[in-house]
């Protein structure tokens, strides 16, 4: 039997804004939530059904630069083995 994913938080429909879907399937994004989740023009969005909810995601691109500064806030480059070695300190010790 498939498992039903797991939906991070409740949904509050009677506080949740609301749009229309035109007649061309457009919608628009109000504008609390595009602030809250840092959307602006041209943000390319994923459509998905989750347990029979509509989820909307918006696409973030994750390059080498922006996990080495997650890693490294000082700036200092660092070789692969210097991020390999930053993941195992970050991480050491969960399980």
């Amino acid at each position: 039997m498939a498992t039903q994913p797991f939906l991070p938080h409740p949904v509050k429909r009677s506080n949740a804004p609301r749009t229309r879907l035109t007649s061309q399937g457009q919608t628009s994004i109000p504008a609390e939530v595009r602030k809250a989740l840092h959307i602006e023009p041209g943000t390319e969005l994923v459509w998905t059904v989750v347990a029979g909810h509509l989820v909307v995601e918006p696409v973030r691109e994750t390059n080498i630069k922006d996990l080495q500064a997650a890693l490294n806030p000082s700036r200092v480059l660092l070789s692969v083995e210097g991020m390999d070695e930053a993941l195992r300190a970050r991480f050491r010790g969960r399980k």
